[in-house]
């Protein structure tokens, strides 16, 4: 959650968290329901068809900032062509940069 409110503040909207079933995930972004999905999603070449995903966040195997995407690896995952991917990912590399998504992460673990 901490993620997705950095995220939020750097856009410079309101934050609205909704818990929807895992398999509507992906259609809620296709749909237009949602912006974006942070919720331990991994991609997959059946997902990757229909939405895009950010660098990751978390990887299981390698610990956060995972130049490459693992296995485990949970990406944010946004509306096919979306810009919001690129600008994730510029939050995520000053996260990572500053320490902060190790911190982030760490209240989780």
């Amino acid at each position: 959650m901490d993620l997705a409110r950095v995220v939020a503040e750097k856009l410079g909207v309101e934050l609205e968290i909704r818990e929807l079933p895992f398999d509507q995930l992906l259609p809620a972004l296709q749909n237009g329901e949602a912006d974006f999905v942070l919720s331990g999603i991994e991609g997959s070449e059946e997902r990757d068809k229909i939405v895009d995903f950010t660098e990751p966040y978390y990887a299981a195997d390698d610990g956060a900032g995972a130049d490459t995407i693992p296995a485990g690896a949970y990406c944010a995952a946004v509306p096919e062509g979306s810009d919001l991917c690129g600008f994730i990912n510029d939050v995520l590399s000053e996260l990572k940069e500053n320490g902060e998504l190790e911190r982030m992460l760490d209240n989780y673990n």
